[in-house]
């Protein structure tokens, strides 16, 4: 399985802070809610900063582009992320971000709908979006309401406004 070798800590306000111990070899999982895990790194960023984390997962990514304790992460993942990009000695290793979303929007022109995928590609440095094909999902469940069919197109590359990771140079040089 490709948990094999993984530990899963259970993360949110209240609970005793998690201890991290773990094996040799062994990869560990912090499932957390937004503002305990910001509280977390604040109090102890020795072991749960930028530094120590490898990828992040954002349940319900649409969220980053409100005011919510994602957007607060996302701004530090990007600045965090930037500096890495720009050679920075202390931040040498890129964190990788998965996002996930039923419901990206609830913009129903194809105009609002590019502008607010655009900006949150923006805000994280997305380089790639996929979205399933309606086959897709009618194979893992789905059933279209009302005769309404909407299909997103696959985006391959970065959207607009995104700077390749290769082309990218120090903040503001740009």
């Amino acid at each position: 399985a490709w948990c094999k070798n993984s530990i899963v800590f259970r993360f949110t306000g209240g609970l005793k802070d998690p201890s991290m111990e773990r094996m040799p070899g062994q990869t560990c999982c912090i499932v957390s809610t937004p503002q305990a895990f910001i509280s977390l790194q604040g109090r102890k960023p020795d072991v749960f900063g930028w530094k120590a984390i490898s990828a992040v997962l954002f349940d319900e990514v649409h969220h980053v582009l409100k005011h919510h304790p994602y957007r607060q992460i996302a701004l530090s993942l990007k600045d965090k992320n930037q500096s890495s990009d720009a050679g920075n000695q202390t931040d040498k290793e890129t964190i990788q971000i998965l996002g996930l979303s039923a419901s990206l929007t609830y913009k129903v022109s194809s105009a609002e709908i590019k502008n607010t995928l655009n900006r949150l590609c923006h805000e994280l440095n997305i380089e790639q979006m996929e979205s399933p094909s309606l086959k897709e999902l009618e194979e893992g469940g789905y059933v279209p309401q009302y005769g309404l069919n909407v299909e997103l197109e696959r985006v391959s590359e970065a959207p607009e406004g995104v700077i390749e990771r290769g082309a990218r140079k120090p903040h503001l040089l740009h």
